[in-house]
């Protein structure tokens, strides 16, 4: 903030009490700061990127205690990816929150025709268009992959239908009763279902998830899977030895399946990886 509006001066007698040896309580440290906002010409805004890696509680009581108690040009901007701890019904009920979340950030099938056919360059039809939005959930990463995907080909309509999400790759820990360190490749039909590992009563097992989805009809038509036999599969244990001598491993057969896939190095790069397929990797 102190580079904004050309304010140098602005936050340094807070900065000042923050590395004293005792610092103050939050309100005694935040009201100087608050005021001298107050106090400046135009507008503010304070920009707080990934909030949801904050585990301090105390950070996210200085937070609320500075948008209860923020001048009127003063903003706090906040990207996360869960609700903050913050008073947002109330800030709601005031019209003093504005949200964008992901319905909002989701192309819309105009806006999607508008990125494929006018900024990507591509000339699809409508209803590719439609099923490409549907497909990727408007989210633009996802466009983008598949434009780049399609810039090359002819056959774009037979390309699009292709993307099924069918396609899963899961790296974990396993236990096959091997020795610890064992690598093993698991491939659809050989992984069992409805079986694993429970660290709670309450805990889905991958393979549980599997069953329910061949039950559904929605199992995978390409499904990989490689793991590690560890030595303890407890909650909280670290990376050993044993497993962290077998990653080299462990990459080299998922790079051999992502290839099997359609997805190849990109030119020039042998440690990057382009993919010629949209795939669903949740």
């Amino acid at each position: 903030m102190n580079q904004i509006n050309g304010l140098n001066s602005l936050g340094k007698s807070t900065l000042t009490m923050l590395e004293s040896l005792q610092p103050p309580p939050v309100e005694a440290v935040l009201t100087p700061l608050i005021n001298e906002i107050a106090a400046s010409s135009g507008k503010i805004a304070f920009i707080l990127d990934d909030n949801h890696l904050i585990e301090n509680q105390a950070i996210h009581e200085i937070l609320s205690f500075l948008i209860e108690n923020q001048p009127p040009q003063f903003h706090l901007v906040i990207t996360t990816r869960e609700d903050p701890q913050l008073p947002l019904a109330r800030l709601r009920a005031k019209d003093q929150l504005t949200e964008l979340r992901a319905a909002d950030l989701r192309f819309t099938p105009p806006e999607a025709a508008e990125f494929l056919n006018e900024i990507m360059g591509l000339v699809l039809s409508e209803e590719d268009i439609t099923a490409l939005e549907i497909r990727t959930e408007g989210w633009i990463t996802g466009l983008q992959l598949a434009a780049l995907s399609m810039q090359k080909r002819r056959d774009v309509s037979t390309f699009v239908k292709s993307f099924t999400g069918s396609h899963k790759l899961v790296l974990d820990a396993v236990n096959v009763g091997e020795p610890p360190g064992t690598v093993v490749e698991l491939a659809k039909d050989d992984i069992p279902l409805f079986r694993g590992i429970k660290m709670s009563d309450h805990q889905i097992t991958f393979q549980e998830v599997l069953g329910l989805a061949k039950i559904r009809d929605k199992f995978p038509e390409h499904l990989h899977l490689i793991g590690a036999q560890p030595a303890d599969l407890s909650i909280g244990v670290g990376l050993s030895p044993t497993i962290e001598a077998v990653i080299p491993e462990l990459v080299e057969r998922t790079i051999c399946v992502l290839k099997n896939w359609g997805i190849i190095p990109a030119e020039g790069k042998q440690n990057e990886y382009r993919s010629y397929n949209l795939y669903n990797t949740t």
